[in-house]
């Protein structure tokens, strides 16, 4: 025999401005069989910390245990209830009583409903569903971002520019950013390889909200750095509306970009040796931007140049 129950999701959100957030657990309750029952990431895993620049593990770990101590009490005081105590009609009044709304990164999703005749494997079903389907996810790329740096990296050293890039981390209001690969003229260009050669159309999605929301909360300095997305493209032609969802996406980085295709890597690699090449080599990191910008962009009168970098 089916019971009537509802559930709700908890969820993680950074930034609320950018809305972007991450399903950490589930609650699920039936009212006819009095039975609560609740589940919640153990680890906080790779995926979340990537997404969220600046994310901090330690609280996030001690809030679960605390919601995973405090769900297992009203669980097991809905079981023997007192004589005269009103029975809860959905999971959300009880979620907000242990954690109430407000605006802080953990929110619960709006009460579903369903029939079930096994409220535990339903909310393992659940769990899967909507928390461990992203950790699945992020194992399921048919190439992964370092495939996708692995192919410009050979354009790269066809036109020896690669010794001129450089690790490094980019410095905003709210966080930091690490760069595997930058290169420095007067201010940081970064790259920023991303594959969306994934399986699941929502996954490209995801993913590209993930890229975005890592700038808009990190908020570095447009005028110290500009970032090049280098992006795999699909694979599978059922992709591509998500793929072009995804550069859409990108594109609305708050800091100066660039999204540069695989197919274009060769044409981008040509031109940025150009601009690194065209640098005196032995100062190429360390001249002033005005002094660089004046040497590349003018044509005229280049020993006049060589003559004033000199002094």
């Amino acid at each position: 025999m089916k019971t009537p129950y509802s559930y709700t999701i908890l969820r993680y959100v950074h930034d609320t401005v950018v809305g972007e957030f991450a399903n950490i657990g589930v609650v699920v309750y039936s009212a006819e069989s009095r039975c609560l029952k609740s589940r919640f990431r153990n680890t906080y895993g790779e995926r979340i910390s990537k997404m969220f620049p600046g994310f901090d593990g330690p609280f996030f770990k001690k809030l679960v245990a605390n919601l995973r101590s405090s769900f297992e009490k009203e669980a097991q005081a809905l079981e023997s209830p007192l004589e005269m105590e009103p029975i809860a009609r959905d999971v959300l009044s009880i979620a907000i009583s242990i954690l109430p709304r407000d605006d802080s990164s953990f929110q619960w999703s709006p009460s579903k409903f369903g029939l079930t005749s096994d409220l535990e494997e339903t909310l393992n079903s659940l769990f899967d569903r909507f928390v461990n389907v992203f950790d699945q996810d992020a194992e399921s790329d048919s190439r992964t971002d370092e495939a996708v740096w692995h192919s410009f990296k050979e354009d790269f050293e066809q036109h020896k520019i690669l010794s001129s890039l450089h690790s490094t981390t980019i410095k905003g209001e709210d966080g930091e950013i690490e760069f595997e690969n930058a290169y420095q003229n007067g201010r940081w260009h970064c790259f920023e390889p991303l594959s969306f050669d994934l399986l699941k159309s929502k996954s490209i999605v995801h993913k590209a909200h993930a890229a975005l929301g890592k700038m808009v909360s990190v908020k570095p300095r447009s005028e110290e750095v500009k970032v090049y997305y280098l992006v795999g493209e699909p694979h599978h032609q059922e992709c591509w509306n998500a793929y072009e969802k995804a550069l859409s996406i990108l594109d609305k980085s708050p800091v100066e970009h660039e999204i540069v295709s695989e197919r274009e890597r060769e044409r981008f690699s040509e031109r940025f040796a150009m601009e690194v090449m065209n640098l005196p080599p032995s100062r190429s990191l360390e001249m002033p931007f005005q002094v660089e910008e004046f040497y590349l962009e003018s044509e005229d009168d280049d020993e006049t140049q060589r003559q004033t970098l000199k002094e």
